[in-house]
């Protein structure tokens, strides 16, 4: 078997990035409305339960994205990025594509969710491989 060595300390940066991305992105002043709307939200307002819930999801996807750019070895940070976009495009695309589809959400939904994991996926890779 091969042996990967992750980074711990990437994957607690990276997981935190993606809370900071995700508060920024869902500020009201930037996509935050859009959302809640789209989403059908009355309140941003979260449960201590829920942050730490997200939190711990935000470890594990930074965790499991350093184990596949660890595995695949890139040679730069562009190629790291890749395979973050490439993630975003085989696994998380598709899901938040099937929402639309079955659950009939809405298509700006899908969107506003896509762009936020797109840029998060992408965020979480450079910093991955950066440290």
């Amino acid at each position: 078997m091969i042996e990967v060595h992750i980074n711990l300390l990437a994957v607690l940066i990276a997981g935190l990035a993606q809370i900071a991305i995700g508060m920024l992105w869902h500020a009201p002043f930037l996509f935050g409305k859009h959302w809640m709307r789209s989403a059908g939200v009355k309140s941003m307002k979260g449960s201590a339960g829920s942050m730490i819930v997200g939190g711990i999801a935000a470890l594990v996807m930074a965790y499991v994205l350093a184990f596949g750019i660890a595995f695949a070895n890139p040679e730069n940070i562009f190629q790291a990025m890749i395979i973050g976009g490439l993630v975003f495009i085989g696994f998380i695309a598709p899901i938040l594509l099937g929402k639309v589809i079955w659950e009939q959400r809405p298509t700006s939904l899908f969107l506003n969710n896509a762009g936020y994991f797109l840029i998060t996926l992408l965020a979480m890779s450079a910093i991955i491989y950066a440290l």
